[in-house]
Parts: structure tokens; sequence; C-alpha cells
């Protein structure tokens, strides 16, 4: 059985959501399947930005995961990659 906010609709879930941490969201996905299944559509559009003097984003670990997990693969829409000049 869902807990309570869980059966709240996907809109309003993302509005609250939107306002936890990304370990906080790890904790939610690990302990719930349905917040994991709304987390795994987040996969459709992927910007990273960093500073120019700073490593590049973690891009070697992103594509590790979706071709290992090829069902979050077909999530994605897009990806961009934008570095940001100083």
């Amino acid at each position: 059985m869902a807990c309570g906010i869980a059966k709240c609709p996907v809109g309003i879930l993302y509005l609250v959501l939107e306002l936890l941490s990304p370990a906080d969201w790890r904790e939610l996905c690990l302990g719930n399947r349905r917040f994991r299944e709304i987390a795994e559509l987040l996969y459709a559009k992927i910007q990273w930005s960093w500073k120019i003097l700073e490593e590049p984003p973690p891009i070697v670990q992103f594509l590790r995961t979706v071709t290992q997990r090829p069902r979050l693969g077909a999530h994605v829409l897009e990806i961009r990659l934008e570095p940001l000049r100083v």
C-alpha cells in the first residue's frame, strides 16, 4: 500500500519533491517504487553546466548507468553539456 504522499498526483509530487536534495531523492527512491518511477522520468532532459576551470560533469557514470539499465536510457530525449565561461 502506498503512503499518503505517494497517492498525490504526479504534478503535486513534483512541486513538493523538487525541494529535496539529491541525497533525499535517492533515499526516497530506494524506499518507494512510485518515487523511483517518477525520478526515472527526470532522465528525459539532462543538462550539465560547469565552469571551464572545474572538472567536467560525471558523463562517464551517466553513460555507464544508461547502458547497464537501457530502460532508463529510453527516457532520455535531450542531453545538454554547457561549459560556462568565467
